[in-house]
């Protein structure tokens, strides 16, 4: 199974796509933070961490 890292505001938003639920909260912890600093994001309402949410990702079959 793998999860999703979401914008809480935005469940289309997907950032990233990580094997464990705690990959995904770690990217949210460490990754998320650095990219908010570095106006990575073209959401520029994105403030914290907080802004996030995982999620079960399912792939949609093609």
């Amino acid at each position: 199974m793998q999860y999703g890292v979401y914008e809480k505001n935005n469940p289309l938003a997907l950032h990233s796509i990580c094997e464990t639920k705690e990959s995904a909260e770690r990217w949210i912890r460490e990754t998320a933070p650095e990219y908010i600093r570095r106006n990575y994001f073209m959401n520029k309402a994105l403030r914290s961490s907080a802004d996030f949410v995982v999620r079960e990702y399912k792939r949609e079959k093609r």
